[in-house]
């Protein structure tokens, strides 16, 4: 992203945590995680939440009472679901939002209470309990690192092929993984990449995001 795109996620992520520190002890509903935690967010990542070709609202399932919260559509059709629950609620809304994205065939599936987030690849060929590749927590300014163990091997494209490069140590911040749903990184695909990599190093589909933040989360 731009640098003053970056500067701007900073400053919405510095402010949002602030708001979750500010609010510790009591739970936060979904309505409010929304307006106050999830939306700066969005729209510091360059998303018009106003403009319906762009962010849709309240995305609608075929016969289901649940609807996701948003839909992100960088050219008009839906490419990331993101479901947003009450505070420290994310784990319970997970089976839900995957079938949610499942239903309506949208590849990426995000997970959230404004503080905790959750990246999953709902339609991937893999056990369910793979599709979470990517999770965090805004309020924890710790870096994401993955050590994979060996390099795989997976057909990438050749244009890719130099993100192997880094597959032998990812590391990541939030900012950096939230920038793969920004407009420029849907575009580009980077969330993709990202998936290919995890494939990569670890094609039979054993390596889960869950089981490296087990010990972080419990």
């Amino acid at each position: 992203m731009p640098a003053g795109s970056e500067n701007r996620l900073s400053m919405a992520i510095g402010v949002v945590v602030a708001t979750i520190q500010e609010c510790r002890g009591r739970c936060i509903d979904a309505s409010e995680a929304k307006t106050r935690l999830v939306e700066p967010v969005l729209e510091a990542l360059g998303w018009n939440i106003r403009d319906p070709d762009r962010v849709q609202t309240k995305f609608d399932v075929p016969d289901q009472s649940r609807v996701a919260d948003y839909a992100l559509k960088p050219r008009r059709k839906p490419r990331v679901l993101i479901t947003v629950t009450k505070s420290r609620e994310v784990c319970y809304a997970e089976k839900e939002a995957l079938h949610c994205a499942m239903t309506t065939d949208v590849e990426w599936c995000v997970l959230t209470d404004g503080d905790e987030y959750r990246f999953y690849n709902a339609t991937a060929a893999v056990l369910p309990c793979r599709r979470l590749f990517q999770r965090f927590r805004l309020s924890e300014a710790v870096p994401v690192v993955y050590h994979p163990p060996y390099c795989g091997r997976y057909s990438i494209p050749p244009t890719r092929l130099w993100l192997l490069a880094d597959a032998l140590t990812v590391c990541y911040d939030a900012e950096e993984i939230l920038e793969w749903i920004s407009p420029r990184g849907l575009l580009e695909k980077r969330i993709d990449d990202h998936w290919l990599i995890c494939l990569a190093v670890d094609p039979e589909g054993e390596w889960s995001g869950n089981d490296f933040y087990e010990s972080r989360f419990d």
